[in-house]
């Protein structure tokens, strides 16, 4: 059957890529595929819901996980699993909230993601790898309009996310510091702009 397949991730190592894939109809799944076309698996087959956003954890081979959200009843929640689909655990369990877009800390201690509901409308959100109730990213007053897209810096120290904070018409790019000082606005577009990632230079 046709089916819609957006969102893909490579794995550290380089061996998979993970995706979202959905048939009309049919709740989307996360589905994993080796780097040259083969074995394709579906990840959350029998988890109930609809899910998107896998995201690899930067650590290689055994330790290698996928984190991803699952929106069922009107809510949404981060949850992770294994490589082959396995030990799946969930991270984030309020239901007053929808969950959505997480990415880990390069030390993958840390899942960086983005909330709304509840009088949190689209606000940048941590919580441990271990699970959690989440903090905001932005200590006390939050930004004034929506974020999403949080990602996270290959050295740890900044997380980019997309924002209309100053308004306008289009969404731009912004940086802030892990500990949530230093906002920066990045770019000042009149394109859309979506997804926001890094570049790893050669050392």
């Amino acid at each position: 059957m046709t089916a819609r397949s957006t969102e893909p991730a490579w794995s550290p190592d380089g061996k998979y890529i993970v995706f979202t894939s959905q048939v009309f109809g049919e709740p989307a799944h996360i589905w994993r595929i080796n780097a040259d076309g083969s074995d394709l698996v579906n990840l959350t087959e029998g988890q109930q819901g609809t899910f998107k956003s896998p995201a690899w954890s930067p650590i290689s081979g055994q330790g290698m996980r996928i984190a991803y959200s699952q929106s069922k009843d009107g809510y949404g929640y981060i949850w992770t699993m294994q490589a082959d689909g396995s030990d799946k655990r969930q991270i984030t369990s309020d239901p007053n909230f929808y969950d959505d877009q997480p990415d880990w800390s390069p030390d993958g201690n840390t899942l960086v993601f983005q909330r709304s509901g509840s009088a949190v409308f689209g606000d940048i959100y941590k919580v441990s790898a271990q699970g959690g109730s989440g903090t905001p990213l932005v200590a006390g007053t939050p930004l004034a309009l929506t974020q999403s897209s949080p990602k996270w810096s290959p050295d740890g120290r900044l997380i980019a996310f997309l924002s209309k904070h100053q308004g306008g018409e289009r969404e731009q790019i912004w940086t802030i510091r892990a500990d949530g000082t230093g906002l920066v606005q990045r770019t000042n577009e009149t394109l859309f702009l979506s997804d926001p990632n890094w570049i790893v230079t050669a050392q």
